[in-house]
């Protein structure tokens, strides 16, 4: 949900919960700080690792699920 001061949206949780129905969520490969996704790794540009460089596949099991939050 928006926040005050900020232009990022976090997914809301009613929509992980769907997600989460399908499968394990294992990558979040551009996390804004505070998300609420849970992911198993994530991608984050302030921890020196880059969404749009780095790998996904090594760091999604089969099965598992890499999770980007939709722009709105």
């Amino acid at each position: 949900m928006p926040r005050a001061g900020r232009t990022d949206w976090c997914t809301p949780p009613v929509i992980l919960d769907l997600v989460r129905q399908v499968g394990r969520i294992d990558l979040d490969p551009c996390p804004a700080q505070g998300d609420v996704v849970g992911a198993t790794h994530r991608l984050a540009l302030w921890e020196g690792k880059d969404g749009l460089r780095d790998p996904w596949a090594p760091l999604v099991s089969p099965g598992g699920i890499a999770f980007v939050n939709p722009p709105y």
